[in-house]
């Protein structure tokens, strides 16, 4: 067993950050793969599903690398991790702490450039409220219960629940994953502060359109969240992960509690406590690898 594996997602060819990733990434204890859903031609593809969404390309990865990891952190490809020996970082707070799920502090690069052309990064959306606590405590690891799909942690225990994606869609299509944790375990969803990233770039996954939604049998990404919360016992207290205030609110009062360093064996049976498990959906889900797949 390795502690854990990198799984991005993305279009171009031989992408800075690619190539960065793998050197980073590619270690004794830790791999990196990476599907690309646009091209049959990227050297650095283990896995090419051209046309496929946001969820089925994280499904995808998730189905068609080794189960040896401890761990499956799910990037997309503009994800810059900071800093020297990175993933040693990671490895060392994987162990540590033991997280079900999670995410590193995340920023994002402005669009607008300040004086002398240099781009300015700010902490993402989910730390809006947070900003003071953030820069004045300094906690290296903290609760939380909503942030920005860029990057995800999975325990081992946690994945076999949580993917592949059951309702697909673009990256609300996994909101779920955070929600599970925090009303079962909510000091087992943690930031680590000590790891920073940025989201490099905010442009929508190509295929994210009205057309795949359609084809779906759905209309839009609101509509894809609603069939999940559909099969939870209380549908309306998932609705407030779709309040961004709320999110705001949840995130800043959870940033003053400890996190839970014990080992969770997490199971079938703890999602069946706030969610329908035997639902066709849940039971049938598949990564959906359905046109011109093909591993290397």
């Amino acid at each position: 067993m390795k502690t854990f594996c990198i799984l991005e997602q993305g279009g171009d060819i031989n992408d800075p950050l690619t190539i960065e990733h793998k050197e980073q990434f590619n270690t004794e204890f830790s791999d990196f793969y990476r599907l690309n859903w646009k091209t049959d031609d990227d050297p650095n593809a283990f896995i090419v599903d051209k046309d496929c969404i946001w969820s089925e390309g994280r499904s995808i990865l998730y189905e068609s690398v080794p189960k040896k990891y401890d761990y499956y952190i799910l990037i997309d490809d503009d994800v810059k991790f900071q800093g020297d020996d990175v993933a040693l970082q990671i490895k060392e707070l994987l162990e540590e702490y033991k997280p079900l799920t999670g995410t590193f502090m995340d920023y994002f690069h402005s669009t607008i450039r300040e004086k002398g052309g240099k781009v300015r990064s700010y902490l993402s959306w989910h730390f809006r409220e947070m900003r003071h606590k953030i820069e004045s405590k300094k906690q290296r690891v903290f609760p939380i219960a909503m942030y920005d799909l860029a990057c995800q942690i999975f325990s081992k225990e946690y994945a076999s629940c949580m993917l592949p994606v059951t309702h697909h869609g673009g990256n609300r299509s996994l909101w779920y994953a955070q929600y599970v944790c925090h009303k079962l375990y909510p000091r087992k969803n943690m930031c680590f502060a000590d790891v920073h990233i940025t989201n490099t770039r905010t442009f929508p996954h190509e295929y994210d359109t009205k057309e795949h939604y359609e084809e779906l049998g759905a209309k839009d990404a609101s509509s894809i969240v609603n069939k999940f919360a559909k099969d939870l016992y209380d549908p309306e207290d998932f609705n407030k992960f779709n309040n961004k205030s709320l999110i705001y609110e949840m995130n800043s009062n959870l940033y003053d509690s400890d996190v839970d360093r014990t080992f969770i064996d997490f199971k079938e049976k703890d999602f069946a406590k706030i969610y329908n498990v035997e639902n066709e959906d849940y039971i049938n889900r598949q990564a959906k690898v359905e046109k011109n797949a093909s591993i290397n």
